[in-house]
């Protein structure tokens, strides 16, 4: 089995919320990586190199508001007092 089939296995058999997670995941490291796409090991290490990936990952994870933020993290909650 290939790796992006064993990726596409459990994230077909995760919650929604968490495989949403996963995704984010995978959009934050696609975006790194085009990011560093021809930088070298030194400059990747450059605090100018840095700061266009700390700016590369707030723009690659959705915005979320506080009440939203509260909202998924209840019904996460709720979901793990479920599995003990």
């Amino acid at each position: 089995m290939s790796t992006a089939e064993e990726i596409y296995d459990k994230a077909r058999n995760m919650p929604e919320t968490l495989a949403r997670e996963v995704l984010d995941f995978m959009l934050f490291v696609e975006q790194r990586q085009s990011t560093l796409q021809g930088v070298s090991d030194d400059e990747r290490t450059a605090p100018e190199t840095m700061m266009r990936l700390v700016k590369a990952a707030q723009e690659s994870f959705p915005k979320v508001d506080f009440a939203t933020l509260r909202q998924e993290f209840a019904s996460l909650r709720d979901e793990w007092d479920r599995t003990l």
